[in-house]
């Protein structure tokens, strides 16, 4: 079930490449159990990057090659989702910067920690968040800020 707000989204994609339409299945299966405020975002965010001209694999580049990373809700807590990405992304070998960011910790799997997204050296390619989900909105304006050009919401 589509929100209204998101049809004209939805006949743009469908007129345009078959990479928006993957994009747009992607963001509606991370959406479906956020709430409306969440998905508006997430769906706004798609429509802007969908203005103008069609989407090319070019701006898919910063998600699937980044080559620095934000892990926003990285933890050292054993069994903890932040714990298992910060570890899975260490210990998987991803040749680029690691900032975890978590302001309960100064270093995740051996990396220095950042207590939030202003604290960061650089503006990362991605964000990946792991955090509840009335967090995310304003973690997705934080980055949109600062330059980052993907973010993965867990």
């Amino acid at each position: 079930m589509t929100p209204d707000f998101c049809s004209p989204i939805l006949y743009k994609i469908r007129q345009g490449a078959s990479d928006s339409a993957t994009l747009l299945v992607v963001i509606s299966d991370a959406t479906q159990n956020t709430d409306k405020k969440t998905s508006k975002i997430v769906y706004f965010i798609l429509a802007e990057v969908l203005r103008g001209d069609v989407m090319t694999v070019r701006n898919l580049n910063f998600m699937f090659n980044p080559s620095t990373v934000a892990l926003v809700g990285a933890s050292q807590r054993p069994g903890a989702i932040g714990a298992v990405l910060a570890r899975n992304l260490v210990s998987a070998g991803f040749k680029g910067d690691i900032f975890p960011v978590n302001p309960k910790y100064e270093t995740i799997e051996g990396l220095p920690a950042y207590p939030d997204v202003d604290s960061l050296p650089i503006t990362p390619e991605l964000a990946v968040i792991a955090t509840p989900p009335d967090t995310v909105p304003q973690l997705i304006e934080d980055f949109g800020r600062r330059g980052t050009r993907s973010a993965v919401v867990i």
